[in-house]
């Protein structure tokens, strides 16, 4: 077993907790262009890869999270579609699952089960078709995490583990008369708008969603302090209005990270970097992927002067005061080519292109109010594009930048 990872190499998130499916329609075209990713969990970043960008630069402050990316997509590379995931944990075998899990009740670390030792020794096998085309320090880390690779990545992340409290201890008590079932099966909108009104007569809704997703209990346990210290709103009653969205005005049956709360599987509803004819696309783009582990602000002092036509910024936003915001985005700015885009999530801090120095960024009002609106992750009350504006003399400077050769999939 190679040497143990240093202790900072804390998994926050094993998947991306952003809708990829309005990152790529807020980002298109993205076809020959160069992109910036906030890694994240790496789904995201995959799917971004899997539209033909020339050059993708994901970067991370947290190596963990840059691990994950590497080892998901190495392993997209190596495996069939069904054996990928299961390594992630999205299903536990290759031909899918037979029928979704009773809810609360998802196997490993997602519920109350134990791992089946047979679906260990397969995850094990796995890792192992995998490991050689792994950087050192990556191998290093996934080597010194067998509970992890046990139950599946998708289930590893500080996150993952809160959301699978919630499955746990929360959800049975949050039972509609009817059960959530139904609402994963498929209703009307109507019979959705009965069910939630249902179940604002009972005062444990509200109740346990202002405890369990309170800034407290959120920040100590389910992320990082740092990501609720800004904006007024309580985190609790925004999540519950944007739940109410999320099972009203769009359909549950459909959603692949309702589904994962609910019964922490994705089943046959798979975000976008989990279906098979993305997973093809993705295997031909990752020479052109390159892994950096750097904060944004890091990245964007050391990084080679060249042009950026792409960014997603997930909401790295909520760490950062509205000064420090301000001095990104004029940072990012600078970096942006003709026509570039930034997408960002606002989850409780305001924090869009209004903070911007004037005449640099350009919000996508019309646009990012229709994704907003078709957002299936509820945890985020703002969704924001924006496009850059550039004087003449640089946007003719801009095309015609030498563009250069893409890196290969590289950590480090």
């Amino acid at each position: 077993m190679s040497s143990a990872p240093p202790a900072r190499w804390q998994l926050r998130y094993a998947q991306c907790w952003e809708d990829a499916d309005r990152l790529v329609e807020g980002l298109a075209p993205l076809a020959g262009r160069r992109v910036l990713s906030i890694a994240s969990g790496g789904e995201n970043t995959l799917a971004l890869l899997a539209e033909g960008p020339e050059r993708l630069v994901a970067i991370d402050r947290n190596p963990a999270q840059l691990a994950s990316l590497e080892l998901k997509a190495v392993a997209c590379d190596r495996l069939p579609h069904g054996e990928w995931l299961v390594l992630l944990g999205a299903w536990d075998r290759p031909e899918g699952p037979p029928e979704e899990p009773p809810l609360g009740r998802a196997l490993g670390e997602g519920g109350t089960g134990a791992v089946p030792e047979a679906l260990v020794r397969h995850r094990r096998g796995l890792y192992g078709r995998c490991r050689d085309q792994l950087s050192p320090a990556t191998a290093a880390f996934w080597d010194h995490q067998p509970g992890i690779l046990a139950t599946g990545l998708l289930h590893g992340g500080r996150f993952e583990r809160y959301l699978a409290a919630f499955r746990r201890w929360l959800l049975p008590l949050l039972r509609h008369p009817a059960g959530w079932r139904p609402l994963l099966a498929g209703q009307s909108e109507a019979e959705r708008h009965a069910w939630v009104v249902a179940c604002r007569r009972d005062w444990r809704w509200r109740l346990l969603f202002r405890l369990f997703f309170s800034r407290a209990a959120l920040g100590g346990f389910g992320t990082d302090p740092r990501q609720v210290r800004y904006g007024a709103i309580p985190q609790g009653e925004l999540l519950l209005e944007r739940l109410e969205h999320a099972l009203t005005a769009l359909d549950p049956s459909d959603n692949p990270y309702l589904h994962w709360i609910l019964l922490g599987r994705y089943g046959q509803r798979l975000p976008r970097a989990l279906r098979p004819e993305v997973q093809e696309r993705i295997r031909g783009q990752l020479s052109r992927l390159e892994l950096r582990p750097l904060a944004l602000e890091d990245w964007l002092a050391e990084a080679p002067a060249m042009p950026f036509d792409r960014f997603n910024l997930s909401n790295v936003f909520e760490y950062a005061s509205p000064q420090a915001t301000t001095a990104l985005l004029a940072r990012l700015h600078a970096r942006a080519a003709p026509g570039a885009r930034l997408l960002c999530w606002n989850r409780l801090a305001e924090r869009d292109t209004r903070l911007a120095p004037p005449r640099t960024w350009a919000p996508q009002g019309e646009l990012q109010e229709a994704l907003h609106r078709q957002d299936r992750v509820f945890f985020y009350r703002r969704l924001v594009l924006a496009e850059a504006i550039m004087a003449p003399s640089a946007c003719a400077v801009g095309a015609a930048h030498d563009r250069g050769d893409p890196p290969s999939l590289r950590a480090g």
